[in-house]
């Protein structure tokens, strides 16, 4: 579903019924949360779908005027829980939200997010929400691994690449991975404080710092 109110059902379905896609994972938005719940049942039973994997609320700001952001995330969260309740997906979860939207989930809802999808990038190194979610039990999944492409030409990435003979694009998907799931040895560690040193704070996609 899409920050304008499309919903995308045809492709969804193709990619579930035609193409073995064990994976439904569907992001969706405050202001759409009653039309998806709507649509949920008659998706499940009417097609090849039974449960679906995720949902995830996909921009904290809930993107109407004179409403408050804080109420219509509690209000699509508590939604949310019900799909839980009623075994229509396995998980819930955010993206793009930052440690003080986390924060009034916990205090205004019932279940922890179980995943929260986040930029993140060698320009854009969230630590502080990483620890958060550790604390927390929440999973972490970046998104932007390249930086929309602008990795790809760093300097300090090229020469690594050329050091491991591989490419950067290799270079900075595999800092990711291991970055995420912590998986440094001994052979990496010098790479991982390299690639480290290059955060800035910049980002290349949304900025959700600033929606209350």
């Amino acid at each position: 579903m899409s920050q304008v109110g499309g919903f995308s059902q045809e492709t969804v379905l193709y990619a579930v019924c035609e193409c073995g896609n064990s994976l439904c994972f569907v992001p969706i938005y405050c202001l759409l949360i009653f039309k998806l719940l709507s649509y949920l049942p008659h998706l499940c039973l009417s097609h090849c779908l039974s449960i679906s994997d995720v949902y995830m609320l996909h921009w904290p700001d809930s993107m109407q005027p004179g409403r408050s952001n804080r109420e219509l995330r509690a209000e699509s969260w508590r939604a949310l829980e019900e799909l839980i309740e009623q075994r229509l997906c396995r998980s819930i979860g955010v993206s793009n939200f930052m440690i003080h939207h986390l924060e009034q989930l916990k205090q205004d809802c019932t279940v922890v997010p179980h995943v929260n999808q986040v930029e993140y990038h060698p320009y854009q190194q969230p630590n502080k929400l990483m620890e958060n979610r550790r604390q927390q039990g929440i999973t972490f999944q970046g998104y932007c691994p390249l930086a929309k492409g602008q990795a790809l030409s760093d300097p300090t990435i090229i020469q690594l690449a050329q050091k491991y003979g591989c490419t950067p694009a290799q270079i900075c998907i595999c800092w990711s991975i291991q970055v995420i799931f912590m998986t440094i040895n001994g052979n990496c560690i010098g790479r991982q404080e390299t690639i480290k040193n290059l955060h800035d704070g910049r980002r290349v996609s949304w900025d959700p710092a600033n929606v209350e």
